[in-house]
């Protein structure tokens, strides 16, 4: 059984819903697959091995800023944003220190937010896969958290910053 298999198998050991993704040719990706966490909050998480660079695999959960919210955003005074963005990304650099987090398209205006965790293979267990998991999902309630309790909307479905898929 290859890794991704082994991989595989244990998320679907925690009850995680998985699929592959495909890959075009000349994406710079070998293998990538999703796993679906359904609660607290239904959150997908990719799960990639780049090609070139066998001994590293990306964990991947991505959020897309609610409209409402980013109006909300776009109006702020400067330091007002400045600062619930860094209260942001401080609660997840202490979360995850080990994540990178990229705002698209730019840190004063985010449409999506990425927290990304680098996975070495020497380091490839069930418990580290399976927490990396949690930690990326807890880091997309932190977010949807963050932005509710900030801009206002509540935790309905369809009313909030949602998960990009």
């Amino acid at each position: 059984m290859g890794l991704k298999e082994e991989i595989i198998k244990w998320l679907k050991e925690e009850n995680l819903e998985v699929s592959e993704i495909p890959i075009p040719k000349d994406a710079p990706i070998e293998w990538a697959i999703n796993t679906m966490v359904n609660a607290p909050f239904r959150v997908a998480i990719s799960i990639q091995r780049p090609k070139g660079k066998t001994e590293k695999f990306a964990f991947t959960m991505a959020v897309k800023v609610a409209e409402q919210h980013k109006e909300k955003i776009i109006k702020m005074p400067e330091q007002e944003r400045a600062n619930m963005i860094g209260e942001l990304l401080k609660n997840l650099y202490m979360m995850c220190p080990s994540c990178i987090t990229i705002f698209q398209p730019d840190i004063n205006n985010p449409d999506n937010i990425i927290v990304t965790k680098i996975i070495y293979q020497d380091k490839i267990t069930p418990s580290e896969v399976t927490d990396s998991v949690r930690i990326l999902s807890n880091a997309y309630g932190l977010i949807v958290t963050h932005f509710t309790i900030k801009l206002g909307g509540s935790f309905k479905q369809g009313e909030q910053t949602v998960m990009h898929i």
